[in-house]
């Protein structure tokens, strides 16, 4: 049995859960936090004044973020084969969303939603 995990989170730009404009990450192991990453993304879509008012992201802090596939890189490495851990289904779907609205491979990991 393993005690490390990493714990997922994606904010969208509006209800199409492919429009992703944050991720973020954050591995646990032995109930230590021993990594976290976090990006802003150009989602390449609107966004929508209720999602803003949810996660306070909006379009002028993202003209200069890279997109979903180029900011996913690093975090693709990072969950590739762990215990991917998520609050509801919401972030598991924006995932699979967002790599088919690329033509991305999903990334290989155990997903385990917390609710």
């Amino acid at each position: 049995m393993t005690d490390r995990f990493v714990a997922i989170d994606f904010e969208t730009a509006n209800a199409d859960l492919s429009s992703i404009c944050q991720i973020g990450a954050v591995t646990f192991e032995s109930s230590e936090v021993v990594d976290e990453r976090v990006s802003l993304v150009n989602p390449e879509d609107y966004f929508d004044g209720y999602n803003i008012a949810i996660h306070g992201i909006s379009e002028d802090m993202i003209c200069d973020a890279p997109t979903f596939p180029d900011a996913f890189q690093t975090f693709a490495a990072h969950i590739e084969g762990q215990i991917v851990v998520s609050h509801t289904a919401f972030d598991r779907t924006a995932l699979s969303q967002v790599s088919q609205k690329y033509s991305m491979p999903f990334v290989e990991c155990l997903c385990v939603d917390a609710v």
